[in-house]
């Protein structure tokens, strides 16, 4: 899923324009003498979870090991192959396998568990969940998917929002100053003042820590009572928004005094 840029509410902007000409000899001017512009710009961008894993496991008990590990190996490789054949490549499917015998019994228990990561493709993800709860027995239990961020693109999303909001500042500093009948000139201070990040399209900022960290994973009863509707609810749930905030400030450039 694709980030989804939001409107930035509105700013207010700032200029203080001095009357005084300043001439062309007046190069090392004091800072505080130059005319400038301060400007304030915002962006919020949404990022939905991007990564779906979803866990199948398997189990069979047999008197013999061989017809236990048997049983559950050809489950196992139609699980596998299923999974390759819905775009997925080996390094996206970890398989762990285990073979037991409780004590006091005759029993041998043989246990597999596939984990395939799904990127991007939660649709896809649910289908194939849909396929193996209807094409494999009560051996095989499907798990509806966990969801997470990819951290790398949490990365570059907050990045994206702190770039945005310095486009919008200066974009509103050009106006500003076209407004006025004045040129822009080069940025003088930028100060990023608030970082802010929350989950849920109901939260409010304050509701999160500052890092935003992952939610703990869900307990087996709820595993087992969700299904595509939960599934849905817990990506709106997941989501995060990041909103950066900035304050720009930039000159304005001299004119020259007219020759009398």
């Amino acid at each position: 899923m694709c980030s989804k840029r939001r409107g930035f509410d509105a700013s207010h902007v700032f200029a203080n324009l001095s009357p005084r000409i300043i001439t062309a000899n007046d190069d090392n001017v004091h800072e505080k003498q130059k005319r400038k512009v301060e400007v304030s710009g915002s962006a919020e961008f949404t990022v939905p979870p991007d990564r779906c894993i979803l866990t199948i496991v398997i189990k069979n008990k047999k008197e013999q090991a061989a017809d236990a590990k048997a049983s559950v190996e050809r489950r196992l490789e139609y699980i596998v192959q299923t999974l390759l054949n819905n775009g997925l490549h080996s390094c996206d499917v970890e398989v762990t396998k285990n073979l037991s015998r409780p004590t006091g019994r005759n029993l041998y228990h043989m246990e597999a568990q596939v984990d395939a990561v799904f990127t991007n493709d939660l649709q896809k993800c649910l289908s194939v969940s849909n396929l193996f709860i209807e094409k494999l027995d009560n051996c095989v239990t499907v798990l509806p998917p966990i969801l997470k961020h990819d951290k790398q693109r949490l990365e570059s999303t907050r990045k994206q929002a702190c770039l945005t909001a310095l486009a919008n500042a200066r974009q509103k500093a050009l106006e500003v100053c076209r407004l006025l009948g004045q040129t822009m000139g080069r940025p003088i201070n930028v100060t990023e003042n608030i970082v802010r990040e929350w989950r849920g399209s109901g939260a409010t900022p304050s509701d999160e820590p500052p890092e935003c960290a992952e939610p703990p994973l869900p307990t087996v009863e709820e595993v087992m009572t969700s299904g595509p509707i939960d599934v849905q609810r817990r990506v709106t749930e997941q989501s995060i928004t990041v909103r950066v905030d900035v304050t720009a400030v930039f000159e304005i450039r001299a004119k020259l005094e007219k020759n009398k």
